[in-house]
C-alpha cells in the first residue's frame, strides 16, 4: 500500500462516542497533507464540526443513515411512551410548572399523547441521534471502502474541471452531429 496515497479520517467524541473510529481510504490527497495532518485537523474540530465535515464529503451516505437511524429511534421512543409513561402525571406536572392548559389538553388524547411524548424525548436526545448518525456513517464508509463502492468526493476545483470537461465534450459532440 502506497503511504503517499493514503488518507485517514479520525473521528472521535469523548462524550458521545465510546471508541475512536478510524476510516482509511485509497485516493489521492486533496492537498499535500499527510495522514497525521488530516487526523490532527479533525481532532481540532468539535463534534458538530466533524458531523458537518462528514455531511459535506459523504452526504450521499450520511443522509440515508440519518433518516434510517432517526426513524428507528423515534419508533423505539414511541414504544417506550406507549408502554409505560403515564401521560396524566406529565399533564399534572405541566400544570404545576405553569404550562398553559391549551398546550396540555392535546396530550390527554390517547394516541397523540404518546406521539407527543415520543417527540419530546426525540428532541431531548438529539446529541445522541447525531452520534448514532456519525457512527453509522463511519461504519458505512468503512464497509463501502473495503468493498470498493465508496470513494471520497473530489475537491471543489476538480469537480468544477470535471463538469467543464463534460460540457466541452457535449458541445463537440453536438458540432459533430450537425455535420
Amino acid at each position: 500500500m502506497n503511504s503517499s496515497r493514503l488518507n485517514a479520517a479520525h473521528i472521535t467524541s469523548p462524550s458521545l462516542l465510546s471508541s475512536n473510529c478510524l476510516v482509511r481510504f485509497q485516493s489521492k490527497p486533496a492537498s499535500n497533507k499527510t495522514e497525521s495532518d488530516f487526523e490532527n485537523e479533525l481532532k481540532k474540530l468539535s463534534f458538530y464540526q466533524r458531523y458537518w465535515k462528514l455531511a459535506k464529503e459523504y452526504w450521499y451516505l450520511l443522509i440515508p443513515v440519518h433518516v434510517a437511524s432517526s426513524g428507528i429511534i423515534f419508533g423505539f421512543l414511541f414504544l417506550i411512551a406507549k408502554s409505560g409513561v403515564d401521560v396524566e402525571v406529565l399533564v399534572e406536572y405541566g400544570k404545576r410548572i405553569g404550562i398553559p392548559e391549551v398546550m396540555l389538553n392535546p396530550l390527554k388524547v390517547s394516541g397523540l399523547g404518546n406521539i407527543a411524548i415520543a417527540l419530546v424525548l426525540y428532541k431531548l436526545i438529539t446529541p445522541l441521534r447525531y452520534a448514532v448518525t456519525v457512527a453509522g456513517t463511519l461504519g458505512a464508509i468503512k464497509i463501502g471502502i473495503r468493498k470498493g463502492w465508496v470513494k471520497p468526493m473530489p475537491s471543489r476545483d476538480k469537480m468544477k474541471s470535471m463538469i467543464q470537461k463534460k460540457l466541452k465534450e457535449r458541445e463537440i459532440k453536438k458540432l459533430k452531429d450537425r455535420r
